[in-house]
């Protein structure tokens, strides 16, 4: 997730402290859209407390040893992003926050230098804000999205970092739109979506992310069809209705 990353080189004296930027990482489709560049620093500097390079405004404090101690603070003043927390022997400890254009985007607390507990996102662009639990920087339990209004868009767990279990996702309207099971970040058994009125579009059996199995479609929350499924084919008998429900047709396809 979004996380600062310094390290301390130890270049001649008369050589300027470097500065590259970090790549964009992914941990997965879940908090992607949180991920900014961020500053990769090499400091040989003893101890200071402001400085500024290209881009960035830094203040922060080093010991004699050239560890990052105590509370610091990188803005970026090309993009506004702000990033300021807590290091203890060169590794970020405590609390963390990162704003844009001084309203905050990302909080959450690190110990070791590694993400524990419930972190805070707000995605950029769009109205929504996700609470995200991690146990030693991967993603490990509870998860869920809401609208700024508080109103709950998805929730479910992960495990080792991927989706897993039960999920359930909801319209902006806090309709159910889709419900169903995990397994490593891919759809696994049997999941239900519905439209904004609350009514069944479709179940179907998944695995590996994709139908396999049984599916039963609907419009306007009847039935319409109904038949077996695999690597997008249809297979065996299926069943269809007419617009009250009521069969009328039954067709065999290839197995």
């Amino acid at each position: 997730l979004v996380g600062l990353m310094f390290s301390c080189s130890h270049p001649q004296e008369s050589e300027e402290p470097s500065f590259t930027l970090k790549e964009k990482n992914r941990i997965n489709s879940f908090v992607s859209e949180y991920f900014f560049e961020i500053p990769r620093l090499d400091l040989t500097f003893k101890n200071y407390a402001n400085y500024e390079f290209g881009e960035y405004t830094i203040n922060g404090s080093v010991d004699s040893a050239n560890l990052k101690q105590g509370y610091w603070k990188i803005l970026n003043i090309k993009t506004n992003i702000l990033y300021q927390g807590h290091f203890v022997n060169n590794k970020k400890s405590e609390w963390w926050d990162i704003f844009l254009d001084n309203k905050l985007i990302c909080c959450g607390k690190y110990e070791l230098n590694k993400k524990q507990g419930f972190w805070r996102y707000l995605r950029v662009g769009k109205e929504t804000m996700k609470f995200i639990n991690y146990q030693n920087d991967t993603l490990m339990g509870l998860a869920q999205e809401f609208t700024t209004d508080s109103i709950l868009i998805s929730v479910g767990s992960f495990a080792k970092g991927l989706k897993d279990d039960y999920w359930k996702f909801y319209y902006t309207n806090g309709t159910l739109k889709e419900q169903g099971y995990f397994h490593d970040n891919l759809k696994s058994g049997w999941w239900q979506s519905y439209d904004k009125n609350g009514k069944l579009i479709e179940e179907a059996s998944y695995s590996q992310d994709e139908i396999s199995g049984y599916v039963k479609r609907y419009i306007n929350g009847i039935i319409s069809e109904e038949g077996k499924q695999f690597n997008g084919r249809n297979r065996g008998v299926w069943k269809f209705y007419d617009l009250g429900g009521k069969q009328n047709k039954i067709h065999e396809y290839e197995e």
